[in-house]
């Protein structure tokens, strides 16, 4: 019993402090030593993320340079914008910044200038935070520059993580050795090891997020390094946890990217083809195929300008694509395996893999239906030219005869206006031969009277009879037919004198100063057999002494011309009331005729054109539509004047017109009368 108890007290007393003292020995030199090595592990692997984080901004810049080329040369602020604030979202980015410049970055002409940034903007005297400076390019020449600056805190998160990793790995190592060099370590310490072997061996990943927890312990006593290790296992476990649910989270979005990419490469129009940096073809997608008939197959391998380029170009391409990996191929023809011809533009842009060159990516777009459709254009608009040219000639051809046409119609019209006017005249000469042929006749007969009577008292005197009553009645039927003799004389010389003065007005016209009623008087009295044959009252209302300075010519052929027309057009043949009323008056300077009658009135279908040409009521029945365009012409371009017409309003009824015209009539105005 008493030895026991030695044991005993030996084992808690002295065993168990020299396994201290050997276990604290032990695991200073190994703390150590892990130190040395946790250091030079962190030194590398923090240089090494640095370098990692340095080429994502890289990739970063140069799989987002040609956008934001694209959208400075297109102007697009809005998706500038977009990028770069995608960017400056990035875990590792913690600012953005872009400057553009009008010309080279040299000028320092900026027109655009933005920063994005997560936080405030970091300090680059931390050794964490990393600047990069690229120049973004546009046609080959730089015209902007963009920042990006790295998260330091992200970087020294990254760092500590590993930091606290490495340091577990090496507490745990520690433990390890010590357990191993001390196979009298305390049973608990044998034990908890233990544990933690078979929790380690046993691990599996659908139970990371359990709790690792040894056995039989109480977080206040004999509280050591197991204890730290479980806590940072559990803190492992939870990181390791975190981490594959985010890897696992980016395996399927990257599926999703990769699927989506796959689909829009196989059902895109735009022939696409992965080449090596010696043109040698990788891969095609499937618009290539279904475009030029080739699988991929049987390109693969082959290098693309034998491919896609005809012979004749061949050396100008090659020498074309070997001077820049940026190159533009416009309107390259190519035949497909069935011999059709095909019209292609290509863009070649460089896949670079940090600074290696690693693919060429070329993309064809079909511009064969633009090339048909832009000939088909040209034809069409040589055909249209040669219609028009055509058209042009056979409406030169056209006018030129429409030209003459127009210009006979109007010698033409102007022989049916003289035509018309002389139709007029000699219907006055026809009116006054028929009313001088009555008083001539009287006179014929009251001459043939005298002359027998004077045979009978030349016969009586002879015979010597000189009865008183005889003689007388001798002498009274002379001086009888000498008085109707005389008479009628006079009515045939105011005929011919009435006659003699509207014609020398009517082919002089002169203007000169005369009285209105008189020259009135004068074509009524011409016109007195038509009045006759026609049965016309006319009612003139003018006063007698109204003179003026005029051309009594028109007048007369104003006169004829309405009174003809309305012996022609105004009454039907069982019309008896035949009725015209002239009025003449004179008000502030200017005379104004109003001549109307009482019958049929105007058609309205002609009223408001009655003034042209060869418009006529009695279109082949005697009306040559010329009588009213005379007045017309008459009293605008020789009296100077103006005329209406119109349909009198009931109860009356009949055609209206009035003519108003100056008292006073320049004759150095005068205007020609088409």
């Amino acid at each position: 019993m008493l030895l026991k108890k030695l044991k005993d007290f030996l084992k808690e007393n002295v065993y168990e402090r020299l396994s201290v003292q050997m276990m604290a020995l032990t695991f200073l030199c190994v703390l150590i030593l892990a130190s040395i090595t946790t250091y030079m592990e962190v030194y590398n692997e923090s240089e090494h993320f640095r370098e990692v984080i340095s080429k994502n901004i890289d990739f970063t810049q140069h799989t987002t340079e040609q956008i934001l080329s694209d959208a400075i040369r297109d102007r697009d602020t809005d998706k500038l914008d977009s990028f770069l604030k995608l960017i400056a979202n990035l875990p590792h980015v913690a600012y953005v910044s872009m400057t553009v410049y009008g010309q080279e970055p040299s000028s320092r002409e900026k027109i655009l200038e933005g920063e994005y940034h997560q936080g405030s903007k970091p300090d680059l005297s931390l050794k964490n935070a990393i600047l990069k400076t690229y120049a973004i390019n546009v046609d080959g020449r730089p015209v902007a520059e963009m920042e990006i600056i790295t998260d330091p805190e992200f970087i020294t998160t990254h760092i500590s993580q590993k930091l606290v990793l490495i340091l577990s790995l090496s507490l745990f190592t520690a433990v390890s050795l010590s357990a191993a060099i001390l196979l009298l370590m305390h049973a608990m310490i044998i034990k908890h090891l233990r544990f933690l072997a078979e929790e380690t061996k046993e691990f599996a990943i659908d139970q990371i997020d359990r709790p690792l927890i040894l056995p039989n312990r109480k977080d206040d006593i004999f509280h050591n390094e197991l204890d730290i290790l479980v806590s940072s296992i559990n803190k492992m476990r939870k990181t390791i946890s975190r981490e594959i649910k985010a890897n696992e989270a980016k395996n399927s979005a990257l599926k999703s990217q990769r699927d989506f990419s796959n689909t829009l490469l196989n059902s895109c129009n735009l022939m696409i083809c992965r080449l090596d940096p010696d043109f040698r073809i990788i891969s095609i997608n499937a618009a290539t195929t279904l475009l030029t008939g080739y699988l991929e197959v049987e390109v693969t391998g082959k290098n693309w300008i034998d491919i896609f380029v005809d012979p004749e170009k061949k050396d100008p391409v090659r020498q074309q694509l070997s001077e820049s990996t940026y190159v533009t191929l416009k309107e390259m023809t190519m035949h497909d395996l069935e011999d059709n011809l095909l019209y292609l533009e290509w863009s070649f842009v460089p896949f670079y893999e940090g600074s290696f060159l690693k693919y060429r990516i070329a993309f064809g777009y079909d511009i064969t239906k633009l090339k048909e459709a832009q000939q088909e254009l040209m034809d069409l608009n040589n055909d249209l030219e040669n219609k028009i040219a055509s058209r042009t000639q056979t409406l030169k051809v056209t006018n030129e005869e429409l030209m003459n046409a127009y210009q006979e119609l109007k010698e033409t019209q102007k022989q049916l206006i003289e035509a018309e006017t002389m139709s007029s005249l000699g219907s006055l000469v026809s009116g006054i031969a028929h009313e001088i042929n009555t008083p001539l006749g009287i006179s014929v007969t009251a001459h043939t009277l005298i002359d027998e009577q004077v045979r009978n008292l030349t016969q009586m005197l002879k015979e010597g009879n000189t009865d008183p009553e005889d003689i007388q009645e001798i002498a009274d039927v002379i001086s009888e037919s000498n008085a109707i003799l005389s008479s009628n004389l006079k009515r045939a010389s105011e005929l011919i004198r009435s006659f003699k003065q509207v014609a020398v007005d009517s082919s002089s016209n002169v203007n000169y100063t005369f009285n209105i009623r008189e020259n009135l008087n004068q074509t009524l009295l011409s016109l007195s057999n038509v009045v006759k044959k026609e049965h016309l009252f006319i009612n003139v209302e003018c006063p007698d002494k109204l003179e003026l300075n005029s051309y009594p010519g028109a007048l007369n052929q104003i006169y004829t011309n309405l009174i003809m027309n309305s012996a022609k057009h105004a009454w039907e043949s069982g019309d008896t009331q035949r009725m015209i009323q002239i009025s003449i008056r004179e008000s502030e300077g200017n005379v104004i005729i109003r001549y109307s009658d009482n019958g049929s009135g105007i058609s309205p279908a002609i009223l408001d054109k009655i003034f042209e040409p060869f418009v006529t009521s009695k279109r082949g029945r005697g009306g040559s539509g010329l009588g009213a365009n005379i007045i017309y012409n008459l009293t605008t371009k020789l009296l100077n004047g103006r005329i209406e017409c119109r349909n009198l309003e009931p109860p009356e009824h009949g055609a209206c017109f009035t003519i108003t015209f100056p008292a006073v009539r320049d004759a150095g105005t005068k205007k020609e009368i088409s």
